[in-house]
């Protein structure tokens, strides 16, 4: 027999024979090309990236490559214990081969099938993008380049360190269940690293620095935050087409992980000498067995032996106590062998730490980083996402492990041979099961409860607490019964495991498989169900209903499948599984008892019925709209009613309005009167109303039930006179659109009026595909007027916005501009100056019916209320025309009120909120009191009658909302803020922001023209900025601005708008024009810019306001009195501008006052390079143009040992700024541009501290 390497080709090929064959491999093979399918469709990465860029291919795969840990332990199990499961161990060792070289083999195995795997999945993500419909920004031409790269320097790597931990593992515990609980470990393990790290891949908490950057780029096992190191600041062009550099970090990154591969196979060298004393007596190890252990895969050599007994005949001995003493002795036997299982206690050890990690992170989950108040829901939400991971994967380990000890310890003959009905065997060993998600899921929610305990914040909440533990159980309930009933039908660990990894796949992310397979609908996927929304205010509140009737349904599918599998259980005769289907009425009538058959038949037939009504209920009552008949309804719309754009159409100028909320119901009856105005300059013949298409029963016409809501303000008798010979008529209903077309009896003239009564329904109740929306619910009611009122005319809205589509649908390339170009100014102005703005600004009346102990709000001042024993009537009424929204609310809320003194009088500040949550909103109607005095000195008059703050579910998609005169602030992104934080002042800013918007949005209201969200959501910005300066001083200010500066240069892009040109992109409303107010503060002074912004709002306030971006760019170039500033503000507002700072070289000399005195001072010489980095071009031509900076004025930035920043004022002059001072104290540090009055590409180069300078120590010059 050849010795040595020379035996190695032949096993290596054996190995590749047997092992790539097996269904198991071929299964994963699949399961791994599916991943790609579910990142293409859904076009994963970045919107400006192409989805075969190099950054997406190469973040797409090393993805990838961590996924492939849970098919891993599979290979590596059966190449390293087949010996032991087959009886074959003692055989192999005979034979002159080493037991090292054996593995040695099998290893190489594992890792060239994990690789051909792997390899499959990437050749499909290469493919599909070029047979998939995308849009054309989202292609680049093909290129092989960056799928090699990333093949060869991620996926290589880390499948060499994963498969060689893994088969470690198994070949030194001999363990299948330790095997699968360490890619459970590798997969957790690596979360919580990039946790810990700051990994990029992570939402940051804070800025990242270099030495964060760098930390993560060592540190992370799967090299994504050293690509993302990479590639961070790169613009979508640079990214997508920049190959992958296996240098620097990566390159570090990539080494350590070879190295830690090779670390992980040095204990199988040991091997040879271990096993050499297997045939005796077992050694005691740390891992070995104990006397309870579980781990059927750690199995002695055993001589072989036959599995095939003749067929016993099942025998019930005493009905149905027997029965029970069977299954009870089953469960406690398992339960008992799983719990002192030593896999599950290395679990737990893991687990406990994952969830006190997420737990961490949940009470830092506020934006920037900000720290929440603990609270029992925002802790419990710490575990559920990981636990119905980590517990799904748990649950399909454990089950195969559990439903084949028997037959691997060749001990299911003698259990086949038991007088023991097989529903006994499999209801004792599905509860044992179960204990595993429990135990993970009251030592996740435990571990919440000690944090809790430790970080303080509000009082534990038993009965939310068991709300979230019930919840989280249900789904795992649902998928140990797969599991189970899969390893008993299939009869294959392992193909069973695989078929239930797709089943929880597909569950998963089942609605982007849906979307390209034309299965959307959640019944297609078993398993699936809407997301559960939890709320202080309303608990699961809507959510709730259709949750619970689709895991019903699952859950009842599961037990008759779980009653097919215990009639079809094979009980001595072990059959082929499609022989035992051509079987199964046969096994049916032997395996069940005839009570047990007719239960198992209403069971299927009450399946099928309910399976029937939900999809009559989600289909029907419900209607469920799949992404095609969605797309072909945006068609139809365009097609149908672009004629009407530009139209001209009355406007509501005044809404009465009655709303009877039924809480309990999730249901709202509206009844409405418009008071519409013509105020266009043209006759009116018919009137087009665009409702939601959620509402229901829609009447709408003259006088639709005048008596609930008459008109409060009566037109003039003119007007009244024209209005009653006008009447109209209902000339078409769209119900697809919800259009309702009137025809008037004499066309309205231009300034004449009408009065349209309607109602309407809205019903959040019942069972639905896609959840149930929350705003009318039965606690924390939140209703927006565009939920309710109609729109006039064409709603451009409702268009098709993908340009390839439309062209695929045949459709105009562009679809209608929401707001119109710069060059459009001078003609809306006029018109609005002409018939006021449009939507046209009105007053409202508002009466809400609600449950007796639930309080509303709406606009404006209260008038009156009046409460019964069944329910309770408010009525609101704004007594000047506000800005085209509002929007009222219900809860059962507590309030507390202060007084503002404002220029026009007392102004009530009142904060409705959750009574669990009294502490903070103590501090928010504080700090929404002192931001009202605040911005009121910076922007004048505050523009409304009162400030109301509402506390709403936390399910809402803001953190906070203004309307005039209200604040809607959401539980968790808002109230719940800890106030002991010492991070940025988040609540100081969100409530900033929203006050401010009071003025800019809700006083000054600017043109559609692009570049207008610079007046509304900038404004706010800057309104953030003052009161976070003022209160917190300068340095938390530029803690601020660095969150703001690396998210910009996070989205920036070449094809970018400038601030003048931009549409709804919020990293430029936000993030650039934060940066650009605080630069043109500097610039051109505080009181400068508080002047124009004083002048804007004195002057273009109100319905007819024709404010501007290009208005107030005029303003701030006027007010630049030097060349250099007016550049600076051009620079900001209408070019795409930034720079490339980097500090080049410093000396530090520090001298003494005296011979032998303490250095008392620093002569410091520094110099700096300064680029000016700007976008010339567009589209595909956009490019950067890199130049020196000349005449730039630029801040230097000196800190002594105190920490004091000592400002020197320099002028960058041809792409240099030189520094040459002394100073009486030593300097710390050197900085170029400290306050971020620029935007720098790289701010990892700006600083230098004192162990970084070229220091020497003389005397006193």
């Amino acid at each position: 027999m050849p010795a040595g390497g020379a035996i190695w080709p032949g096993l290596l090929a054996f190995e590749m024979r047997y092992q790539g064959w097996r269904v198991t491999f071929l299964a994963t093979v699949v399961l791994l090309a599916l991943l790609p399918v579910t990142t293409v469709a859904t076009r994963f990465g970045p919107p400006a990236d192409a989805v075969n860029g190099a950054f997406v291919v190469t973040e797409t795969m090393a993805l990838f490559s961590l996924l492939s840990v849970f098919a891993l332990p599979m290979l590596c199990v059966h190449a390293a214990l087949r010996d032991d499961e087959h009886g074959m161990r003692a055989l192999i060792e005979s034979r002159p081969v080493s037991r090292t070289t054996v593995l040695a083999v099998r290893y190489a195995g594992v890792v060239i099938l994990l690789l051909a795997a792997l390899a499959v999945s990437t050749i499909v993500l290469a493919v599909l993008p070029l047979v998939i419909p995308l849009p054309a920004d989202r292609l680049v031409p093909f290129s092989p380049d960056p799928y090699w790269r990333a093949f060869a320097w991620v996926v290589i790597p880390n499948a060499l360190w994963c498969s060689a931990l893994l088969f470690a593992v198994a070949a030194a515990s001999r363990s299948t269940l330790a095997t699968f609980v360490a890619s459970i470990g590798i997969y957790a393990g690596y979360m919580v690293t990039a946790l810990m790290v700051d990994s990029p891949l992570m939402a940051g908490t804070r800025p990242p620095t270099p030495e964060l950057l760098a930390r993560a780029a060592l540190l992370d096992p799967f090299g994504l935050s050293a690509f993302f190191e990479q590639t961070r600041y790169l613009m979508p062009l640079d990214r997508q087409a920049r190959a992958l550099s296996l240098s620097g970090h990566l390159l570090q990154n990539r080494l350590m992980v070879l190295a830690m591969a090779a670390l992980c196979l040095v204990p199988l060298l040991r091997l040879d000498r271990r096993m050499a004393r297997a045939v005796g007596a077992p050694q005691r190890r740390w891992f070995s067995r104990t006397k309870a252990d579980a781990d059927t895969s750690a199995v002695a050599p055993v001589p072989p032996q036959s599995t095939s007994h003749v067929k016993m005949p099942v025998v019930d001995v005493t009905g149905l106590g027997a029965w029970r003493a069977a299954a009870n002795a089953v469960m406690r036997l398992e339960a008992r062998l799983l719990l002192r299982s030593w896999p599950l206690l290395a679990l737990l050890a893991m687990w406990i730490p994952v969830i006190a990690i997420e737990a961490d992170g949940q009470l830092k989950s506020g934006d920037y980083g900000t720290r929440v108040l603990a609270s029992t829901a925002q802790l419990a939400d710490a575990v559920p996402i990981a636990l119905r991971l980590l517990g799904a994967l748990c649950v399909l380990y454990f089950g195969a492990d559990v439903f084949s000890r028997e037959r691997l310890l060749k001990f299911d003959g003698i259990r086949d041979a038991t007088p023991v009905r097989s529903t006994a065997l499999l209801a004792g060993k599905l509860v044992a099961l179960m204990t595993v998600p429990l135990v993970l899921a009251l030592t996740g929610y435990g571990t919440t409860v000690v944090m809790h305990l430790f970080a303080g914040g509000l009082p534990i909440e038993w009965d939310v607490l068991a709300a979230h533990v019930a919840a989280s159980m249900l789904p795992l309930v649902i998928l140990v019964g797969l599991a189970a009933a899969l390893q008993v039908l299939i009869g294959n660990r392992w193909v069973a495991m695989l078929l239930g990894l797709a089943v929880l796949i597909i569950a998963e992310q089942g609605e982007s498989l849906g979307m390209a397979v034309g299965l959307e609908h959640p019944l297609w996927r078993f398993g699936s169900a809407p997301s559960l929304i939890w709320s202080d205010l309303a608990g699961y509140g809507n959510t709730l209903v259709s949750w619970l009737a689709y895991q019903g349904t699952w859950l009842l599918g599961t037990l008759v499948l779980l009653g097919v599998a215990a009639a079809l259980w094979p009980r001595g005769e072990v059959l082929p599984f499609l022989q035992r289907m051509r079987r199964a009425p046969q096994l049916i009538k032997q395996g069940l008892a005839p009570r047990a058959r007719t239960t198992l038949l209403a069971g299927g037939v009450l399946y099928a019925a309910v399976l029937a009504g939900m999809t009559w209920q989600t289909t029907v009552h419900t209607p469920f709209e799949r992404s095609h008949e969605a797309l072909a309804r945006r068609v139809a719309y365009e097609r149908t009613y672009r004629h009407l754009s530009g139209a001209p159409q009355p406007a509501f100028t005044h809404v009465a309005m009655h709303v009877k909320l039924l809480p309990t119901q999730a249901r709202a009856d509206v009844h409405a009167r418009l008071h519409l105005v013509n105020n266009t300059d043209a006759s009116i013949d018919s009137l087009w109303l665009v409702f939601p298409t959620d509402l229901s029963n829609v009447v709408v016409g003259p006088a639709v039930d005048a008596d609930v809501v008459p008109l409060v303000e009566p037109l003039s008798p003119d007007l009244t006179e024209r209005a009653t010979r006008n009447t109209m008529k209902l000339a078409r209903v769209d119900a697809l659109h919800a259009v309702h077309v009137l025809v008037l009896s004499a066309p309205l003239a231009p300034g004449d009026s009408l009065p349209l009564s309607m109602m309407a329904t809205i019903d959040r109740g019942g069972i639905r595909v896609d959840g149930n929306a929350i705003d009318v619910s039965a606690n924390g009611t939140f209703l927006h007027s565009s939920d309710v009122l109609p729109r006039l005319g064409y709603s451009p809205g409702r268009e098709l916005r993908d340009s390839t589509e439309r062209i695929k649908q045949g459709l105009e390339q562009s679809a209608t501009p929401v707001l119109q170009s710069a060059s459009a100014e001078d003609s809306l102005r006029t018109q609005v100056e002409a018939h006021g703005q449009t939507p046209a600004w009105f007053t409202a009346d508002v009466r809400i019916e609600t449950d007796a102990d639930q309080v509303a709000q709406g606009p404006g001042a209260l008038i009156d209320s009046a409460r019964t024993t069944t329910h309770s009537t408010w009525h609101y009424r704004t007594t000047r025309p506000t800005s085209g929204a509002m929007a009222i609310s219900s809860g059962r809320y507590d309030v507390q009120r202060a007084t503002v003194q404002t220029v026009r009088g007392a102004t009530p500040v009142e904060v409705w909120y959750n009574p669990r949550h009294a502490e903070p909103a103590s501090r928010l109607l504080t700090i929404a009191t002192s931001s009202l005095e605040v911005l009121e000195r910076e922007f004048g008059p505050y523009p409304h009658d009162v400030l109301r703050i509402i506390e709403v579910q936390s399910g809402f998609r803001f953190g906070a909302y203004a309307l005039p005169g209200s604040i809607y602030l959401t539980e968790t992104r808002g109230m719940l803020t800890d106030a002991r934080s010492t991070d940025v002042d988040l609540l100081l800013r969100r409530i900033g922001h929203e006050v401010a918007h009071q003025w800019w949005g809700h006083a000054v209201n600017p043109l559609d023209t692009e570049g207008r969200l610079l007046l509304v959501e900038t404004m706010a910005k800057y309104a953030e900025q003052v009161l976070l300066e003022q209160a917190h001083g300068q340095d938390r200010l530029t803690d601020m601005l660095a969150f703001d500066h690396d998210r910009y240069l996070n989205a920036r892009s070449t094809t970018e708008a400038t601030l003048l040109t931009m549409s709804d992109e919020p990293e430029l409303y936000y993030r650039k024009g934060t940066l650009a107010m605080h630069a043109l503060r500097h610039t051109l002074g505080d009181s400068v810019v508080r002047g124009i912004l004083r002048n804007l709002l004195a002057t273009q306030s109100g319905p007819r306001g024709t404010a501007s971006a290009q208005q107030l760019h005029r303003l701030l170039r006027a007010a630049a009195t030097t060349p250099t500033a007016q550049q600076a503000v051009d620079e900001w507002l209408t070019d795409r501008v930034i720079y490339d700072l980097a500090v080049d070289t410093t000396v530090a000399a520090s001298f003494s006052a005296a011979s032998g005195s303490n250095a008392s001072g620093t002569h410091l010489t520094a110099r700096f390079t300064a680029q000016r980095v700007a976008v010339r071009g567009a589209g595909a031509a956009a490019r950067e143009v890199i130049e020196p900076a000349d005449a730039l004025p630029i801040i230097l930035g000196l800190r002594d040992r105190a920490g004091v920043l000592h400002q020197v004022n320099v002028m960058a002059q041809r792409g240099v700024v030189s520094l040459d001072t002394t100073v009486s104290w030593l300097v710390q540090s050197v900085e170029i541009d400290p306050l971020m009055y620029l935007i720098d590409r790289d701010r990892s180069n700006n600083r230098v501290n004192n162990a970084g300078m070229n220091l020497t120590r003389t005397s006193r010059p």
